[in-house]
């Protein structure tokens, strides 16, 4: 089970908040890293390209899914997370 984000002590939120964060920013670099193999995949294996796809929104799905148990803030610092690593990766793919 799962505690609540509302019983933690003070320090204890900031903490678990900046793990969710980073969380969310390796999650989303993943992520992202996958969007950019997979469009390459695509041209010479669309199946294997569409399977990690679904592997990806799958991952990503879950995670969010577990984070949204604890609250919505943790799950809005995992998002920003998310957010937060997609320029980085996009400017690698360049």
């Amino acid at each position: 089970m799962i505690p609540a984000f509302d019983h933690l002590p003070l320090w204890a939120k900031l903490f678990d908040l900046l793990l969710h964060l980073a969380l969310g920013f390796g999650v989303g670099r993943v992520y992202f890293d996958g969007v950019w193999r997979t469009a390459q995949l695509f041209a010479s294996r669309p199946a294997a390209a569409i399977g990690w796809t679904l592997l990806r929104f799958g991952l990503l799905a879950g995670v969010l899914t577990v984070t949204a148990l604890e609250g919505a803030l943790p799950l809005l610092c995992a998002a920003l997370g998310i957010v937060l690593a997609r320029p980085g990766a996009m400017r690698r793919a360049q």
